[in-house]
């Protein structure tokens, strides 16, 4: 059986190639630009950089000379966000926690990928690890306690019932929900001033069950990092 990060390094990874331009610049993508764009930044670190679609290509496109790194498990969406940026350095392939970046960036950043990696939280404090003080650190979850974690856990029961029944069901790695609460209790522990939005919030949207996004916006003040104003 495919390990699950040989699964998003291989399948998934051809498959976001094909479908990356369909999904357009909804308007949750647009408010997380906007966002990132309030915080002013020269450089950004996107972690799961994808194709470069959409976010590193419109803040290329807003902010004029920004620098723009990042990092994506999959090589051949490295190739393709080197092409699509028009990129030769600063995009390495492979995961945030194995690279050992030593440079800062005014702000950092991974949107729509906390849900297909594992221990969030670590990624988060290496996220902040590589924030120059006064920066931004941007990211979203899945919520734990949303109606859309439910609908895949009845989903999954269904599922094992046609497997035990003898009905072949197409397998894939499971998404990873995170707590809300666990999330602002952590941002707390590390003395990170944050905003917090929810997909419905931001997408004006009436659908309870397919909308379990939350958004984090913090604020790097330099306690997290041990620095003494």
């Amino acid at each position: 059986m495919m390990k699950e990060e040989e699964y998003y390094k291989e399948i998934y990874s051809r498959f976001w190639l094909k479908q990356t331009k369909k999904y357009g610049l909804e308007k949750y993508v647009k408010f997380i630009i906007m966002q990132i764009l309030k915080s002013d930044p020269n450089s950004v670190f996107e972690v799961g950089i994808g194709t470069g679609w959409p976010v590193a290509s419109m803040l290329q496109k807003k902010k004029q000379g920004i620098q723009i790194s990042g990092c994506d498990i999959a090589e051949i969406l490295v190739e393709e966000a080197k092409r699509t940026l028009n990129i030769e350095d600063g995009i390495y392939t492979g995961g945030l926690l194995d690279l050992n970046i030593q440079k800062e960036y005014d702000t950092c950043y991974c949107v729509r990928t906390s849900w297909y990696i594992s221990d969030f939280q670590n990624i988060i404090k290496e996220m902040i690890r590589i924030t120059k003080k006064d920066g931004y650190v941007i990211f979203d979850i899945m919520d734990s306690l949303s109606l859309y974690h439910l609908k895949l856990m009845l989903s999954e029961i269904s599922d094992s019932f046609f497997k035990w029944i003898g009905i072949e069901v197409e397998a894939a790695p499971k998404l990873k929900f995170y707590s809300a609460r666990k999330m602002r209790n952590m941002l707390k522990n590390q003395k990170l001033p944050y905003v917090c939005y929810g997909e419905r919030q931001i997408s004006k949207s009436k659908d309870f069950f397919n909308t379990p996004k939350k958004l984090f916006i913090c604020k790097i003040t330099g306690k997290e990092k041990g620095i003494v104003s």
